[in-house]
């Protein structure tokens, strides 16, 4: 049972008992109906001291499809945590510094939409195919290396993984700019905004 759960159950336990006692014995109320009381209270106390999830500062039963979005960053969160342990175990030094490359940007994004949980759907893409197309790559060339063959088909593939990885990193990149673009966009405006402005008071 995890941690919170327990102390939960053990909150609404010591509630349930506290009502039964007062009822039963304080008030001296027939034992059947304080025990149906404080069976009530059990359950009462017990889904109210349930947390509320959250994404960022955002409520998840405030957001459409707000579990199945939580549920994208918690997998995503663990697809970087393979990363981090890849970059730590790669022994080629260029491909460990895309890899570490790769989780920056990994990192930055999954930093914005934790901070913009509206646009978590528009990032679907970067984390059912690319993240994921990143962990298993890297898991696989983890296993090759691990195997310390020296074969022309285990070169191969060592020269495949460096060559697609900075493939990923431009992917990364990429899903990172169309999740900015809205701020992209308004920095423009605000810029072509103050450009008119400081032109027509330069003609005054």
């Amino acid at each position: 049972m995890k941690r919170s759960q327990a102390g939960r159950t053990a909150l609404a336990a010591a509630i349930a008992l506290g009502v039964f006692g007062i009822v039963g014995f304080a008030l001296s109320w027939p034992l059947p109906l304080a025990g149906v009381m404080a069976v009530g209270a059990y359950g009462g106390s017990y889904l109210l001291a349930k947390p509320t999830q959250r994404i960022g500062k955002v409520r998840v039963d405030r957001l459409p499809g707000g579990t199945q979005l939580k549920e994208l960053l918690l997998e995503a969160e663990e697809d970087m945590e393979a990363l981090r342990r890849a970059s730590r175990e790669i022994a080629h030094i260029e491909l460990r510094q895309e890899v570490r490359r790769l989780i920056g940007t990994g990192e930055r994004i999954l930093l914005y939409l934790g901070e913009n949980p509206e646009r978590i759907g528009s990032a679907r893409r970067f984390f059912i195919y690319y993240l994921d197309t990143a962990r298993n790559i890297l898991e696989k060339y983890l296993n090759v290396q691990k195997s310390g063959l020296d074969t022309a088909e285990v070169r191969q593939v060592r020269q495949e993984t460096i060559r697609v990885v900075p493939l990923l990193n431009e992917a990364f990149e990429r899903q990172y700019t169309n999740l900015m673009s809205n701020e992209l966009l308004a920095i423009e405006a605000e810029i072509k905004l103050l450009e008119s402005t400081l032109k027509a008071e330069g003609g005054k």
